[in-house]
């Protein structure tokens, strides 16, 4: 991320050092504050952009800073959720995590003809390690085993902020889960009301030990964070791939991510 605005919310001893360093080293343009009574004060020492709520430091900055009492995170929280969508938040207090909660979500039509509604990828599997270890993000689902049938109750429970759909029991498109009449009664999770579902690339059977791996890896590093890598497209970085690993030409490298059912990648300048 190049030159990003910082936001502060909250302006007392800690917060209001850093507004004055940031302001001195960024200058004061790139800094937007609100910090109630001290926001005036601080305008007028460091030259700092004012703002006149939460929601609007976290619609004008890339990265907001909340430099306020922990107690008051959730309440904050909530305050600027959509104006902070895919953006980065920092905290000041330790062991308060922030990180985006994602469901490796499968939609194979047996589960629904087993009573169930979708299925989840457990804490031990390898799916897991990439969004936890690699994408630095939170497996929504915590318990254990591959394919583990979830009712529309226990999708409920977990909620989660993101849903990727894996492909190794057929492609699922994004669209299937958020406009197919089979999961209208999912309308109200998270991901699904933020429209923050994405499919997975092709993938067969074993789909553990392919060489496309760090497309899934990125896929789910950019869903998770979009903001962190908007300077990233999933459907260039394909085409690179390709070309690199599998020494083809452009055209022959736009047929591989056709064929590998990334085209969306493509219609939403992924």
């Amino acid at each position: 991320m190049k030159n990003p605005k910082i936001g502060f919310i909250g302006g007392g001893n800690m917060g209001g050092a850093m507004i004055e360093n940031l302001a001195q080293r960024l200058g004061g343009e790139r800094v937007f504050v609100y910090a109630r009574s001290k926001t005036a004060a601080l305008r007028g020492k460091c030259g700092v952009n004012v703002c006149e709520s939460e929601a609007a430091v976290a619609s004008a900055a890339d990265i907001t800073v909340l430099a306020t009492k922990p107690a008051s995170y959730e309440g904050i929280l909530n305050l600027i959720k959509e104006a902070a969508q895919g953006k980065v938040i920092v905290t000041l207090a330790p062991n308060f995590s922030l990180e985006q909660s994602m469901l490796y979500m499968g939609l194979n039509p047996n589960i629904r003809k087993n009573g169930g509604v979708a299925s989840a990828y457990g804490v031990n599997t390898p799916e897991s390690f990439i969004i936890e270890n690699i994408a630095g993000a939170k497996n929504a689902f915590r318990g254990d085993g591959s394919n583990v049938i979830l009712s529309t109750e226990q999708l409920y429970a977990i909620d989660p902020d993101v849903i990727v759909l894996p492909t190794s029991n057929g492609y699922h498109p994004a669209s299937e889960l958020l406009n197919s009449a089979d999961f209208e009664k999912l309308e109200e999770l998270k991901a699904i009301k933020n429209k923050r579902v994405y499919a997975m690339p092709w993938s067969p059977m074993n789909c553990a030990r392919r060489v496309e791996y760090p497309i899934d890896i990125l896929i789910i590093a950019k869903a998770a964070y979009p903001q962190l890598f908007s300077d990233i497209k999933v459907h260039k970085f394909v085409l690179d791939f390709y070309k690199d690993v599998y020494s083809v030409s452009e055209e022959q490298a736009k047929a591989l991510r056709s064929e590998q059912i990334l085209d969306w990648t493509v219609e939403y300048d992924f």
